[in-house]
This record gives structure tokens, C-alpha cells and sequence, in this order.
């Protein structure tokens, strides 16, 4: 898990092509442990895909953060290029197998969207503000920290607003995740969900304000040019964001009847163990400081 922080936190600064592998990897870890779930749900999926669709799927999924890094980030084309993904598997699946069933059809709408789309808008978030306009901007935030940033790792014109958003976000669901399970194993005492019997609402309103707190330490850092209420907001929608991605991950593992995705981080369950909660936050992040924060990114094409 260190291993995987620490190399997250080297591509995240250098951005580009090596974030979007990194994601791409991380697209390509989370499907194959998205299928295996499925093929795993007997009662939710009576007929889930075949090995060959998932195969095909996973790499499809890979794909997208490099597509969309390849097209400059743009919207319409990751749109497209699930659908068009979907496309073809839905037509391989009626015209190559016997007996289709729809629920192979919605559990590959949704892998595509889940492993593949959400992983790839941290490579449009990643790459707001990409040029020399935006790095200007964000050297002259005021922030001691930026204009102190070594020559030998860029200097400061290295933190454009899309790299400082990254951090914000990143770091403030590690803050959430801390925070959850610090004051949930402190001071937990009523249960939050069903679902997640190990949840409590102590947990939760721990996590949410370490990641308000969080987001509010940041922007001193970062010289984050955001008011009172627009940094609180972004720290609850990262906080539910987070929350989402877990739930989700919870539901998947519990009709599949399995207490972790995987087993590639040892100690610490599956990939998704670990992702789940980077998930949905991406895409909330993205959507939050384009339309809420639009004078922030002045001279960016969105």
C-alpha cells in the first residue's frame, strides 16, 4: 500500500502521459476485480458475462484514461468512447452467444462506466488548466509553499490548477478515511448503515469535518484562491463522494459474497479495497470546480 501511495504521489506531480498510465492501471486493476465480483453475484446475476467479455471489457476499460489523455481531455470523447465500447460488446454478446441475457448487458453498461469512465475524469481533473496561462496563475497564488518548490522538480510553474486540485482532492480523502476510522473506532456507538455494519454516524461526521478541515489546511498551503463556503462545499462533496464509492464497493462484495475484492495488496484485500473511495470523487471534483469555481481557472479550456 506504501509502494502504491508513494508512486501515485510521484505521477500526480508529474502529470501527463505517466498519470494517465497510472490511471489507466488502476482502470485495468479495478475492472478485473469489478467481473470477478460479478461472476461471483449468483442471485443479482444469474447469467453473468463470459470470461471472454470480461476479458475484452478489462481491456476496454484500460483504454480510457489513455484515449482521453491522447484526445486532449475532452469530454464528448469519453463519452463516445463508452458507448461506442458498449456497443460493440452488446453486439458480440447477440450475435455470438445462443442465449443472451439482459443482466450481461447491464453488468458491462455498468462495469464500462465504473471502471473505465470514473477512472478517467482524474485525467480531466488532473489536466485543468493545462499550459502556461493556468501555471502562471498558480504561481501567483501567494502560496510560500509553491514559490518554494525546487527547480530540480520543476519549480513552482509545475503547479498548475489542475495539479493543486489533485492534491486537494486526493489528500482530503485520506483525510476522510482517517478520520472516519479514528473517531468511529474512538467514539462509534450507533450504526450509520446497514449495509456497512462497522460504520457509524460518530465515524462519519469525524470523517466529514477532517475533510472540511483538510480542504481549509490546503488552501492556506496551496494559496487555493476559494471563499469560506465554496471550500467547505468542496470538502463535503469529496467527503460523500468518498462515502459513495465505499457504499458501493460494500453492495458489490456482499451480493457476491465476498469479504474483499481481491487480493493484490497483501494484508489489505483487493485493489477496489483501497480505489473504492477515489471512485466517484474524480468526477465530483471535476464537476464541482468547473461550474461552481469557474473564476478560479480564468484562460482555461474546459
Amino acid at each position: 500500500a506504501l509502494v502504491l501511495g508513494a508512486a501515485g504521489a510521484g505521477v500526480i506531480v508529474a502529470g501527463g502521459v505517466s498519470f494517465a498510465l497510472f490511471m489507466s492501471l488502476a482502470s485495468f486493476l479495478a475492472s478485473k476485480e469489478y467481473f470477478t465480483l460479478a461472476s461471483n453475484m449468483s442471485v443479482e446475476l444469474p447469467y453473468p458475462p463470459e470470461e471472454w467479455v470480461n476479458t475484452m471489457c478489462v481491456a476496454m476499460c484500460t483504454a480510457f484514461p489513455i484515449i482521453l489523455f491522447s484526445c486532449g481531455g475532452k469530454l464528448n470523447v469519453i463519452v463516445q468512447t463508452m458507448m461506442g465500447a458498449y456497443g460493440v460488446t452488446a453486439t458480440l454478446l447477440m450475435t455470438k452467444q445462443k442465449d443472451p441475457h439482459f443482466s450481461q448487458f447491464t453488468s458491462v453498461m455498468f462495469g464500462f462506466f465504473y471502471c473505465g469512465f470514473l477512472p478517467s475524469f482524474w485525467v480531466k481533473l488532473r489536466a485543468l488548466a493545462w499550459g502556461a496561462t493556468a501555471s502562471a496563475g498558480a504561481g501567483s497564488t501567494g502560496s510560500a509553499f509553491i514559490s518554494a518548490w525546487p527547480a530540480a522538480f520543476g519549480g513552482p510553474g509545475v503547479w498548475t490548477t489542475g495539479l493543486i486540485a489533485t492534491i486537494i482532492a486526493v489528500l482530503c480523502i485520506i483525510a476522510s478515511d482517517v478520520g472516519a476510522y479514528v473517531v468511529g473506532k474512538t467514539f462509534g456507538k450507533h450504526q450509520l448503515i446497514p449495509l456497512s455494519p462497522n460504520k457509524t454516524i460518530e465515524g462519519a461526521v469525524g470523517g466529514l469535518v477532517s475533510t472540511v478541515g483538510a480542504a481549509f489546511a490546503l488552501r492556506w498551503l496551496l494559496g487555493w484562491q476559494a471563499g469560506v463556503v465554496q471550500t467547505t462545499m468542496l470538502g463535503c462533496v469529496i467527503f460523500w463522494s468518498a462515502v459513495a464509492g465505499d457504499l458501493m464497493e460494500s453492495v458489490m462484495k456482499r451480493n457476491a459474497n465476498m469479504k474483499d475484492s481481491g487480493n493484490i495488496i497483501p494484508g489489505h484485500g483487493g485493489f477496489l479495497d483501497r480505489f473504492d473511495s477515489y471512485l466517484f470523487t474524480g468526477i465530483a471534483v471535476y464537476f464541482f470546480i468547473v461550474t461552481v469555481m469557474p473564476a478560479w481557472f480564468q484562460g482555461v479550456v474546459l
